[in-house]
């Protein structure tokens, strides 16, 4: 946990693509940013405390605000193929880090780059969140009422939190 906190704080003060916003601490080198892409996502998983995830889930949307999605076109398919509805905690996981990627739609001025990143997410992203959506639902439905339901419950309340990002500035043309 201590050191999901330590990268965060050092990723928010280091992760930049400005010098001048601190010339007194100089941003992190590409390949080393390069080096802590390629592994969040497993670090993601790795973690087995709901704090360290949503902390870790806060380093990868940090991480987001600068580089994703032209400078990190790997991470929505790495999240999205590690998906796992027999596995549900590690779909919760995945689920909550989309949801806090996702979440800067609501509240970002209207501009072409955001249309132009939402298109790409939708793109890429929107038929597999479609079947995930059905899958869960069909899965609700013949579960019975054990543990498993309110893991199931929890998917589709991030899967409806994750539609209501995409669709705040403007309902896209799959979803009408």
């Amino acid at each position: 946990l201590i050191a999901c906190i330590y990268l965060k704080n050092y990723i928010k003060k280091k992760w930049t693509n400005d010098e001048s916003i601190s010339p007194s601490c100089p941003t992190l080198l590409s390949p080393v940013k390069q080096a802590i892409k390629d592994q969040a996502v497993d670090c993601l998983l790795a973690l087995d405390q709901a704090n360290a995830q949503q902390i870790m889930s806060d380093v990868i949307a940090q991480i987001c605000a600068f580089d994703f999605p032209f400078q990190w076109e790997s991470l929505l398919p790495s999240l999205v193929q590690n998906i796992n509805l027999e596995n549900l905690d590690r779909t919760i996981t995945i689920l909550g880090c989309l949801n806090t990627i996702f979440k800067k739609y609501r509240y970002e001025s209207r501009t072409d780059r955001l249309f132009g990143e939402i298109k790409f997410v939708l793109q890429s992203f929107a038929s597999t969140y479609f079947q995930i959506y059905r899958l869960l639902d069909e899965r609700l439905d013949r579960e019975p009422a054990d543990k498993n339901k309110l893991a199931l419950l929890k998917c589709i309340f991030l899967m409806n939190r994750i539609f209501y990002s995409l669709n705040f500035q403007d309902l896209p043309e799959f979803f009408e």
